[in-house]
């Protein structure tokens, strides 16, 4: 049965943003000296003026979903002041931004504008966290070409598939904290194997943009990486969490006290593109389609293997996937679902009990991606 995720961190999602008392207000006029690189925000009086639109296209392979134009008119609406520490300690401003607008509000910034932010916003976040980071490795086929050793498993006790109808983030944040001694949540990248973040500066929409719209994952992506290798990934250890989803506008979280900004990590991992395929007659299922080459079918479960692999040798208990491949890519749902269940039940995965998590985060319900994944995998015992 499909669920989904609790909202255990609303904490982090104030509705209105830090005030600056009096006299902040006042020593804000005073022009800093040289200042650190830690960045802080809060609120300024609205502007009449409002960001230019930015519009870009791009020819990679991701789907294309962008915001209307901005209403000029709701222009007014919060805006945030970049605010620095000088060498003296005095707090001073810089050039200001445009907060995303408030989830009450119809519209939202571009996605384009939410990429120039989202890059803006990060290095001095970035700076406030030394435990963050922007490290990625690559994962090398001949690393995940072994199977794992079951017998070194972790043998927690058996756990059931949740098929949840949400972001891969918001899915992630869902999951119940284990602690600072564990590795945080590992979400799947679905990505693209030649662009680092796919079409993501330009205001493409699809997983891999959606991860990057929110954290600091485009900054792990080292181009000397690309193009990932076929059954290789890239692992990001430490991604910082900076925004809501999109059905929230994108809003800013509170950075107030960055150390509490929620940290995942992230294995990238790029499917098969545009696979042929054919209609089968499955009786319990009517007409599907599946791969018409079996050397494709064989690929894809190498990299499932892949990004299992990688998330059991990193000692990640909490997995966030999807419909892998199942969007741009189109690959057929029906066999992806499939596949995990069959590759999931394979010795090494079933006797090690690596998992206490296992979420498959699938947007639309109701939809022939999501229908699959929920008949084929939900409440599966892994």
């Amino acid at each position: 049965m499909a669920t989904s995720p609790n909202n255990t961190n609303s904490h982090l999602y104030p509705e209105r943003r830090m005030r600056t008392d009096h006299q902040q207000s006042h020593r804000s006029t005073k022009s800093p000296g040289k200042t650190e690189t830690s960045r802080y925000f809060a609120p300024s009086r609205p502007s009449e003026k409002s960001r230019p639109h930015e519009t870009n296209d791009d020819g990679d392979d991701h789907e294309h979903t962008r915001s209307p134009p901005e209403d000029k008119s709701a222009s007014s609406g919060r805006r945030q002041m970049l605010l620095t520490f000088s060498s003296s300690g005095r707090l001073g401003t810089r050039q200001p931004l445009k907060n995303p607008t408030p989830r009450s509000d119809a519209k939202r910034l571009s996605l384009a504008d939410v990429a120039a932010e989202t890059l803006s916003l990060l290095p001095g976040l970035l700076a406030t966290r030394p435990d963050v980071g922007r490290d990625g490795h690559l994962i090398a086929p001949s690393s995940t070409s072994i199977a794992l050793d079951s017998t070194t498993g972790l043998h927690l006790p058996a756990t059931k598939i949740r098929v949840v109808d949400s972001d891969s983030i918001t899915a992630a944040l869902s999951l119940p904290s284990l602690g600072s001694t564990h590795p945080p949540p590992l979400v799947l990248n679905m990505a693209n194997a030649r662009h680092a973040g796919g079409g993501f500066k330009h205001g493409a929409l699809a997983q891999e943009e959606a991860l990057c719209y929110r954290s600091s994952l485009f900054f792990t992506l080292k181009i000397k990486h690309y193009p990932i290798p076929e059954t290789g990934a890239i692992y990001s250890p430490r991604v910082l969490v900076i925004r809501e989803d999109m059905s929230q506008g994108h809003n800013l979280l509170d950075f107030r006290n960055p150390a509490i900004l929620p940290v995942l990590s992230v294995v990238s991992a790029a499917a098969i593109e545009r696979p042929e395929t054919r209609r089968l007659q499955i009786h319990q299922h009517g007409t599907v389609e599946v791969y018409a080459r079996k050397s494709d079918e064989e690929l894809m479960k190498r990299k499932m293997r892949t990004i299992l692999r990688v998330a059991a040798t990193h000692g990640h208990r909490q997995i966030v996937l999807g419909a892998f491949g199942c969007g741009a890519f189109q690959n057929p749902a029906h066999e992806v679902a499939r596949m995990w269940a069959e590759v999931f039940a394979e010795e090494e995965f079933e006797d090690g009990v690596w998992w206490k998590d296992v979420i498959f985060a699938v947007l639309g319900q109701g939809t022939e991606n999501f229908d699959a994944f929920d008949r084929l995998l939900a409440g599966r015992v892994v």
